[in-house]
């Protein structure tokens, strides 16, 4: 199965074809690695971190430690880069990096995502999932350009949108885990204690359901504390 550098790598033959446009891959930033900077005319356009989905941390393009680690290395250099990109290969988000003082999850600026999804490693090896992924690699790159060139304005989300979608992305990507750990005996009780209709067995679906609702009932308890600490 191919790794994340080959990925990376194939994502910057995708940009070398287009006019104007080229790549370099693993670029030292001090003591870290960029997986990938873009150019335009020879001048630092943006760079991108991506993870498989397949991986923890790839489970959204919003996690929240591959989106800080993007925008870091987007700001190390002898130039910083006005917009940052992070993927993990089924969705890729534009950020903004040109100054706003907006809360880092609150400037995304463009998201695509493929419609043939990739669930499994094999699926990465698939010749339409290649080829719509250097679609929405070309599509970010015109995107990009054109709102550094003035031609369109980007538009950034309100907070609360943004603070929505990027909690729903986490709980869920939780959820799917937590899913699969939850014994019949435990979902039967909860089953009962809802009044759902009786059901026998539970398949991962309930489970899931399961799983989110106790995520959404922990995650209010814990803005209801940060609350109370800030009356």
């Amino acid at each position: 199965m191919a790794d994340e550098r080959t990925l990376v790598a194939d994502i910057k033959s995708y940009i070398d074809k287009i006019p104007g446009f080229s790549a370099e891959v693993e670029l030292h930033t001090g003591m870290k690695r960029m997986d990938l900077l873009v150019k335009y005319n020879n001048t630092a356009l943006f760079n991108a971190e991506f993870k498989k989905p397949t991986t923890w941390e790839g489970k959204t393009a919003r996690n929240f430690k591959l989106v800080n680690d993007a925008f870091h290395k987007a700001n190390e250099g002898p130039q910083t880069k006005k917009y940052f990109l992070t993927s993990n290969f089924n969705e890729y988000i534009v950020w903004d990096n040109t100054g706003t003082d907006l809360p880092l999850p609150s400037r995304d600026i463009k998201v695509l995502k493929l419609n043939n999804i990739i669930k499994e490693e094999s699926d990465l090896e698939r010749e339409e999932v290649k080829k719509e992924i250097e679609e929405k690699i070309k599509e970010i790159c015109n995107f990009i350009l054109q709102v550094h060139t003035g031609q369109i304005k980007a538009v950034l989300r309100p907070l609360g949108e943004s603070f929505i979608i990027g909690l729903n992305d986490h709980l869920n990507m939780v959820t799917s885990i937590i899913a699969k750990f939850i014994p019949n005996n435990i979902i039967s009780k909860w089953w009962k204690e809802q009044g759902y209709e009786p059901k026998e067995p539970f398949d991962y679906r309930d489970k899931e359901r399961m799983a989110r609702y106790v995520l959404y009932v922990l995650a209010n308890k814990i803005f209801f504390y940060y609350y109370l600490k800030r009356i």
